[in-house]
């Protein structure tokens, strides 16, 4: 999926997916939502609740970004229940707006694509996140389905404080979440907000239902330094970091990244100066094109 013009920011998905409901293992009945199967081992009963459809997993990269693009898809692409929808933007629907290609104040990019999406898929519920994120092996669809009665779910900006931050978005597709989303890109473009603070200062007029995921199981790496992580909890990190200058940002970023999982074979698709200040010397060429676009 390609977005070269906000103007034309048309997504077509076709596929389907879950409304929402949590179900119990009390209730065994059929469902739109979910399927449950029960089988016995020994006597024992035991339960897998599986989603009927798949959720729509989308972020958007630019290609000063397609290192860390190119590491998501390769964790997520194959994930049960979720299909995974990049959207590629041209480089310059950031620059002419922001120096360094970052998600900051006056870019409408992301929440274009929330509301062109929410139009399109009424009664849909989908994940929409940044694009420079953390996959553990453990997660699974199952991990975001307890928070599908929320109309809003976002990450927290620290651990024990609920201050949204919208790194990670679980939306139910709603006409009051398209309302929402629409004042917020409004916002964004009249006052140049960024869009975290645009999300901050529109959520006081927005009446329906919004919630925050666990910090233990979705959160930020910053909070590494403010509260004991389990490493076994862990599902989803965002990279946050302290550079200002934005080879520093997205060089900083890398670094999480590494500690995490073996970047060895994307190191070919960092911008050349990241790449030339992390390892003092030529980049390598791209071996392929980028997969998912």
């Amino acid at each position: 999926m390609i977005l070269n013009d906000l103007d034309v920011c048309n997504l077509k998905p076709s596929m389907m997916w879950m409304k929402g409901r949590h179900t119990t293992f009390g209730d065994l009945g059929e469902s739109p939502d979910l399927h449950v199967r029960m089988v016995g081992h020994r006597n024992i009963p035991f339960f897998f609740i599986l989603p009927r459809r798949n959720m729509d997993w989308l972020y958007v990269w630019s290609p000063r970004y397609r290192f860390f693009h190119e590491v998501l898809y390769s964790r997520i692409q194959h994930l049960q229940g979720l299909r995974v929808h990049p959207v590629f933007a041209d480089q310059h629907l950031f620059n002419r707006l922001s120096e360094d290609g970052h998600f900051l104040a006056g870019i409408p990019v992301k929440t274009t694509v929330i509301v062109n999406y929410i139009r399109q898929n009424l009664g849909k519920t989908f994940f929409f996140t940044d694009v420079d994120l953390i996959v553990m092996p453990s997660f699974t669809i199952l991990d975001l389905l307890p928070y599908t009665t929320n109309e809003i779910t976002t990450m927290r900006e620290w651990s024990d404080n609920p201050t949204p931050n919208i790194g990670c978005l679980l939306i139910h597709c709603t006409p009051e979440t398209l309302a929402f989303f629409e004042r917020m890109l409004l916002r964004i473009l009249r006052d140049k907000d960024a869009d975290q603070d645009a999300f901050i200062k529109e959520l006081s007029s927005f009446s329906g239902t919004v919630g925050t995921f666990s910090a233990d199981h979705f959160l930020q790496s910053h909070m590494f330094k403010t509260k004991e992580v389990d490493p076994y909890q862990m599902k989803i990190v965002q990279c946050i970091v302290g550079q200002d200058k934005p080879t520093d940002i997205i060089a900083e970023k890398v670094c999480m990244i590494d500690q995490f999982m073996k970047i060895e074979p994307f190191k070919q698709y960092l911008p050349e100066d990241v790449y030339v200040l992390l390892y003092g010397n030529q980049l390598p060429q791209p071996s392929q094109p980028p997969e998912g676009s």
